[in-house]
């Protein structure tokens, strides 16, 4: 049940996000409605408006489709099943919610080639005066923070217990996200000023705007994780396993809603100084190179050595996908896309795989997938007939409902080896010189056919 409030509280919100991102889309902005280059007086014609209309009506009916599908997670008991479900979920919603603008984009699109309007123009304006001094990030900010984190994960390998070392772990992996913040903000922060009018000073201060958000947002950002590192620094010393759970949950929650609301309140300012400079924008100055823009929202244009651009939709810049950088980046995204199904499948694997325990040329042999522990008869010092299982927590491995294996931890015994499902009632603990083993077969049966074999060969 924790996994499941976990999944529905950090991955559905994004629906909500997108969806009502996505309505904003259905508006002439800045020049452009659904990623084309439009002019304000054609958004009175009756083929846009119901270009729109159709738009705003698929947009809802994916949105409400999109809104029950999670539901079934709770119907389901499979630990793998449900997370599967979730990750597929979470990409399709990404698809499905942005299909109706695709459509819209191609119609708009249509549109403008009936009627003579799309034109192939590749102009590009650049602001020369003053360009490169319109600058917001300040290095002393992130350095403070980035070295506080630096102090936490230090205090977290020295001072947190051996059972959570994978917690410590885990702080060190978040405290590597602030000198990442840092890189993102200084490259935004020297992106080219977006030439919206033939004023530079309209220029330049419409930059200076948009550049002092996303500093302040970044800082946001970063304040938040280093918060969020002390917090977990903090619990994983609590000495009850329960406490600790429920507040390194709760925490997590806590931790996806603050950054959700600060990635609103950057949109909302992001959008308050679109709006201030609606009437300053001098659109003669926009280029109508709609034949760039895949769907209008990605950016593909050899001719353009700039790998950063503003967006068509949106807020702030997109990336030019034809640059090495935009290259490199979707070759990263497309690896992260083939490893999802790889891990949904290994987990459906790992608890439908019955696990196997037996005893073969004097070894003790434990195998699910592959051959996980194999233990020699002669190393054996001690061994144990148990109905009960310790109190223990995981360093590394797998633990679902019906099979736990990997390194586990116990107070007052350390480190063991655990192969075993818990939903058994037999379980055998084996001691050799180097490590203690608590080890159990499919089912009791199978368990104390193992155990009957062991005496007989070690007597």
């Amino acid at each position: 049940m924790f996994m499941q409030i976990l999944l529905f509280s950090t991955m559905y919100p994004v629906l909500f996000i997108l969806y009502f991102v996505y309505r904003t889309y259905r508006r002439e902005k800045n020049g452009y409605l659904f990623g084309v280059r439009a002019k304000q007086e054609w958004c009175g014609e009756e083929e846009i408006l119901k270009i729109q209309a159709e738009y705003l009506k698929q947009l809802n009916r994916n949105f409400i489709v999109l809104l029950i599908i999670p539901l079934i997670c709770f119907f389901i008991p499979y630990v793998s099943i449900i997370f599967t479900i979730w990750l597929v979920w979470l990409f399709g919603a990404i698809v499905v919610i942005m299909m109706p603008f695709v459509r819209a984009h191609r119609k708009m699109l249509t549109w403008k080639q009936e009627r003579g309007l799309l034109q192939k123009d590749s102009t590009q304006y650049t602001e020369l005066k003053c360009a490169g001094e319109v600058r917001c990030v300040k290095g002393m900010p992130y350095l403070i923070m980035n070295l506080l984190a630096g102090a936490i994960v230090i205090a977290a390998i020295f001072l947190v217990r051996e059972d959570f070392a994978v917690l410590s772990a885990t702080v060190a992996m978040f405290a590597l996200l602030n000198p990442l913040f840092y890189v993102l903000a200084r490259w935004i922060d020297r992106q080219k000023v977006d030439v919206i009018s033939t004023d530079s000073e309209v220029n330049l201060n419409f930059a200076r705007a948009k550049k002092n958000v996303w500093n302040k947002g970044w800082l946001l950002f970063t304040a938040l994780n280093t918060v969020w590192i002390g917090f977990m620094f903090l619990i994983c010393l609590v000495r009850n396993i329960e406490i600790f759970s429920g507040m390194a949950i709760w925490g997590s929650i806590l931790y996806g809603f603050v950054t959700i609301v600060v990635m609103g309140v950057i949109w909302k300012k992001m959008g308050n100084i679109e709006e201030s400079y609606r009437e300053k924008r001098d659109l003669t100055v926009l280029a109508d190179d709609d034949h760039n823009w895949i769907f209008g929202m990605f950016y593909y244009n050899k001719n353009d050595r700039h790998s950063m651009v503003t967006a068509r939709t949106g807020l702030g810049t997109t990336m030019n996908m034809a640059t090495p950088i935009g290259m490199g980046v979707n070759l990263f995204a497309a690896l992260i896309l083939l490893v999802i199904p790889v891990c949904c499948i290994w987990m459906i694997l790992l608890e439908f795989t019955p696990i196997n325990l037996r005893v073969e040329n004097e070894t003790i042999v434990a195998t699910q997938l592959k051959t996980d522990y194999e233990i020699p008869l002669e190393e054996i010092i001690s061994l144990e007939e148990i109905d009960e299982l310790p109190r223990w927590s995981r360093t590394n491995g797998t633990g679902m409902e019906n099979v736990c294996k990997g390194t586990f931890f116990i107070r007052n015994e350390g480190k063991c080896q655990v192969f075993l499902d818990p939903r058994n009632s037999m379980f055998l603990r084996v001691e050799t010189a180097e490590r203690i083993y608590y080890l159990g077969g499919r089912s009791d049966e199978q368990t104390r056919e193992v155990h009957n074999a062991l005496l007989e060969a070690l007597d």
